[in-house]
């Protein structure tokens, strides 16, 4: 089997095999003298491996892979020594590889095709990162693919999606560093759905290690943090804490900008707070490791199979995310509800016995009880409840998410239309949430102070 040199006609390179004379090694060799004089480059291959495919990268000079009777294997200096290209490939021949864009593809002899994704760190490592403390390594252009599903909380047990026209079956299973990980049982694992980004680690920072990226304007996106993340947060860190284990680390931007906020308990909407995907564009990458930072830039493209102009995409991000701001500012409002109605309810264990106190709480807890009731719906107990029980405002309005994210596409006038009536109709509800905190609350308040109730309520022990 030969490869001729994408990057030099003198150069090509050879794999041959004589098992079959009784000889079972490796025999792997190149020329740069048009096949005048060629040398064996089997370093690092097990002697009693036996060679079956050689290539070299096309988008660098000198890096080599090559197919072997039990795996796969690569070499960064035009085949002065090899190690293994394993990863997760089983112990299976390698009868062909192929370089097809960024991605290495193998054709294994009993376990079906395999793909190495995003080689171009492999292009990027070289003798002088050893010497470095910290390396971010520049991502791929990257093609904005959209899930044909929104993104859903998985069950115990085994689960289905429906993938090409079949419903597939995966179960939920914990990866490395316990990142929750989809496992397929009768289908395919695809690549990672989003920019690829990866980092060189000398060893282990002693302080916190980020990665944040920024759109074409600087404003941040993003951030990734070596320290777990504290809460919802549509400006803050989501997701897993970054790794840190000395040598390359890998994280996975999923192209989306941070979720919406959530309101505690609501199953209704608990899946429908998901950040919109990023518009096509140039971001920046930003990786700090013990208070020094560099950065590399990158594309996001388009998916060259749709109409969709950058006009539409962008008209498409910027409903997208008033949107999400308006589910945000709704949840927090319902959220500051249930925190006041909490309070109340407390004041009026404390001031058992005073009947005055126990009806301003009835009265303060039924105006905040209706207000609730429209934003909200508080009968939800399983999914059958969505056949009996109204659909309120905040579900409405991640409704309208899914709506305007279902392809890629400029917003309908009457998607518009749709969000003005529904921010008006909150509007007015959480107004009158406004009127009840400046004007019943402080009543209440007052009431507690007249009647004096105690701060702390010490009930007597039960008598024998």
């Amino acid at each position: 089997m030969i490869e001729a040199s994408p990057h030099d006609p003198a150069s090509a390179y050879l794999a041959a095999t004589r098992y079959k004379l009784d000889e079972p090694r490796p025999m792997f060799f190149k020329t740069n003298d048009y096949g005048q004089t060629w040398t064996e480059i089997n370093d690092g291959i097990p002697e009693w491996d036996i060679s079956r495919v050689i290539r070299e990268d096309t988008g660098q000079r000198g890096l080599l892979y090559c197919g072997t009777e039990s795996g796969a294997h690569v070499s960064f200096d035009d085949g002065g020594s090899w190690q293994p290209l394993q990863t997760n490939l089983p112990t299976v021949p390698v009868y062909d590889l192929l370089v097809k864009d960024d991605d290495l593809v193998a054709a294994t002899h009993g376990r079906a095709f395999w793909v190495l994704d995003d080689v171009t760190q492999l292009r990027q490592v070289s003798r002088e990162l050893e010497g470095e403390n910290a390396r971010l390594l520049k991502p791929r252009a990257t093609v904005r693919l959209r899930s044909p599903m929104a993104p859903r909380s998985a069950s115990p047990g085994k689960n289905y999606r429906l993938g090409l026209g079949a419903d597939v079956a995966y179960t939920q299973a914990k990866g490395p560093d316990d990142v929750p990980m989809r496992v397929f049982l009768d289908a395919g694992e695809n690549p990672p759905n989003g920019a690829i980004i990866s980092y060189y680690l000398k060893d282990a920072p002693g302080g916190e290690l980020t990665v944040d990226v920024h759109d074409a304007s600087g404003a941040l996106v993003r951030r990734y943090s070596s320290k777990p993340a504290e809460g919802d947060s549509a400006d803050g860190q989501q997701g897993p804490p970054l790794r840190t284990k000395p040598g390359l680390n890998r994280l996975v931007w999923d192209l989306r900008y941070p979720n919406g906020r959530k309101v505690a308990g609501d199953k209704t909407t608990e899946d429908m707070v998901t950040g919109p995907v990023a518009p096509p564009g140039t971001y920046t990458v930003t990786l700090t490791v013990s208070g020094e930072s560099q950065s590399q830039s990158f594309e996001l493209v388009a998916d060259p199979r749709l109409a969709a102009t950058q006009a539409d995409y962008d008209s498409q991000f910027e409903w997208l995310i008033k949107v999400r701001d308006k589910l945000s500012d709704t949840h927090d409002h319902i959220n500051r509800l249930r925190r006041v109605r909490q309070q109340v309810e407390e004041w009026e264990t404390r001031g058992r016995g005073h009947e005055t106190l126990v009806a301003a709480a009835g009265a303060l807890k039924r105006k905040l009880a209706d207000i609730e009731d429209d934003l909200i719906q508080t009968g939800y107990t399983g999914a059958r409840d969505r056949l009996n029980l109204p659909v309120k405002l905040n579900r409405q309005l991640a409704e309208l998410i899914a709506v305007l994210s279902s392809a890629d596409f400029a917003p309908t006038r009457q998607s518009l239309q749709v969000f003005d009536h529904l921010s008006g109709r909150i509007d007015a509800r959480t107004a009158l949430l406004q009127d009840v905190i400046d004007e019943d609350v402080p009543r209440f308040v007052n009431l507690v102070h007249e009647l004096e109730i105690p701060t702390i309520v010490a009930d007597p022990p039960a008598s024998s």
